[in-house]
């Protein structure tokens, strides 16, 4: 049991072992080592779409064989690391998407995602704060309010949008200050 905080075991004692998700902040190191010196961004993300492809295609696959990465039979989150090693390629890739997006999209648009991704950590903290303390509002004034799936993705893009409003007006009055 102790050795499963740290490796995936066979009881599945824990579903966030350590070394399986440890991969992934040091990937994230790694991969912006690399990206911050890429002199040609184009050829960094030249093969993105071979990326995404091979990763849908090992993630379509997981799905057929009981116990597979993303198998209803699958613990929650657990994963081996064949399947960070596809996350990692999939997360490439759809960087690479986006690279490639940005480059044809408005340059307001990404002025957008740029003030967006630069204000992420408060954000971050932010909807988490919004989150519970709005669904306790919402229930309070209706009772018998269900969260249906159309009800849950308007909250979520509100929040979102309270979220980053408060994010950018919170950084603002805090360098005045």
């Amino acid at each position: 049991m102790f050795f499963g905080n740290f490796i995936g075991t066979a009881g599945g004692f824990t579903v966030f072992p350590l070394f399986n998700w440890f991969i992934f902040p040091i990937a994230g190191i790694v991969w912006g080592h690399y990206f911050i010196r890429a002199k040609d961004k184009s050829e960094f993300f030249r093969y993105w779409p071979i990326f995404i492809i091979v990763s849908m295609i090992y993630f379509v696959w997981s799905t057929q064989f009981d116990g597979g990465f993303l198998s209803s039979t699958h613990n929650y989150y657990f994963m081996t690391t064949v399947d960070a090693l596809f996350c990692l390629l999939y997360a490439h890739g759809n960087i690479g998407l986006c690279y490639c997006l940005s480059k044809i999209l408005p340059d307001y648009i990404n002025k957008i995602f740029s003030i967006l991704s630069s204000h992420i950590d408060i954000i971050y903290i932010v909807q988490w704060c919004f989150v519970p303390l709005g669904i306790i509002f919402l229930v309070y004034l209706f009772r018998s309010m269900v969260f249906t799936d159309i009800i849950s993705a308007i909250y979520s893009v509100i929040i979102i949008i309270l979220s980053a409003l408060f994010a950018v007006n919170y950084r603002k009055l805090r360098k005045r200050n």
